[in-house]
């Protein structure tokens, strides 16, 4: 009698049941490692390409502003760690501060550049002579140190959490290679 029984249920077995579960999670955990690893390589590459961004920013700004420095004159009083970029001092200032950051100083107000100095680092700025010889500093900038100033190196190092970027590099004060302006140049 059994055997002239056909199988009428239909419907998986516990083991294709099991077996089936099984490959799901396998192939849902795969997939949750694979997205968790890009997600991260994402986040990790955005961080780095904001520090560049920064880096960029940060380096360029300074270097448009040491540029348009109109005198020698101009940058006496300046140190290590502060540019005056006007002989009065009331005007612009750039400044690496001791919380790592970059600091324009205009007409008393402050504004950061960029907070992300690494304050660890030797950020500078360094004044080459006539020679193209380091001028030594023992405080701030003489009148007679800043009028052989021929070039300004800056150097500057940024920093996140995973990446750090260290730049240097001579700017040369457009200003510098002409000499006094003259009559004659107009405004």
């Amino acid at each position: 009698m059994i055997a002239g029984l056909k199988n009428t249920f239909k419907g998986f077995t516990l083991i294709e049941m099991t077996l089936s579960v099984v490959v799901i999670g396998l192939v849902s955990g795969l997939t949750i490692v694979i997205f968790s690893e890009a997600t991260e390589s994402y986040f990790s590459g955005t961080s780095s390409k904001k520090l560049m961004d920064d880096v960029r920013l940060s380096f360029w700004r300074v270097t448009q502003e040491v540029r348009g420095i109109e005198s020698n004159q101009d940058i006496s009083s300046s140190t290590g760690s502060k540019l005056f970029t006007e002989s009065d001092q009331s005007g612009l200032s750039i400044e690496f501060s001791s919380g790592g950051n970059i600091v324009f100083n205009k007409d008393g107000s402050s504004n950061i550049l960029t907070d992300k100095v690494d304050p660890s680092a030797t950020n500078t700025f360094s004044y080459l002579d006539d020679g193209y010889d380091k001028i030594n500093l023992s405080g701030a900038l003489t009148t007679g140190q800043a009028s052989s100033t021929a070039l300004i190196k800056v150097d500057m190092k940024l920093k996140d959490e995973q990446k750090t970027i260290e730049i240097s590099s001579h700017v040369y004060p457009r200003n510098f290679r002409y000499g006094k302006k003259m009559s004659y140049h107009g405004q």
